[in-house]
């Protein structure tokens, strides 16, 4: 069986006033079906949130397509760089990272690519609606979204 080709984009949102964030992705295959996530969580950082975007992707193609190749755009460099390079020191956030490392390990071929937040990207500009409207909808609610 071949491997499938995806695109994704991901995004994450947190307010340091009330440490509610949102994350969201965007994942587009080779028939340009498109599939879509994301989630808030309560007590979080920003790069929780960037990296919970990535994480639930892959682990969401894997589950449901198999093992694939895929490109993820994020606008974080703290993802990207991080990602790319596992010798760099990560002093924060370990058990994330150790998630989407063994997600990421999973697939046949995973590549981070660094796109510039607000520059007019399509969907780049989708996850970074969407993990917004993730933050708000945590903002109603008592309970963190899985």
């Amino acid at each position: 069986m071949e491997a499938q080709g995806f695109i994704v984009y991901t995004d994450g949102s947190c307010w340091t006033g009330d440490r509610i964030g949102g994350y969201a992705w965007v994942a587009i295959d080779e028939d340009d079906n498109v599939i879509e996530g994301g989630g808030y969580q309560h007590d979080t950082t920003i790069s929780c949130m960037e990296l919970m975007g990535p994480w639930e992707a892959l682990d969401q193609i894997l589950t449901f397509r198999g093992p694939s190749v895929v490109l993820v755009h994020s606008d974080s460099q703290y993802v990207v760089m991080g990602i790319t390079d596992r010798k760099r020191k990560r002093k924060v956030n370990n058990e994330l990272w150790d998630m989407l490392d063994e997600v990421v390990d999973a697939h046949e071929l995973v590549v981070f690519e660094h796109v510039k937040g607000h520059a007019g990207d399509h969907y780049n500009e989708i996850v970074d609606d969407m993990a917004g409207k993730f933050r708000k909808e945590g903002q109603t609610s008592d309970h963190t979204a899985a």
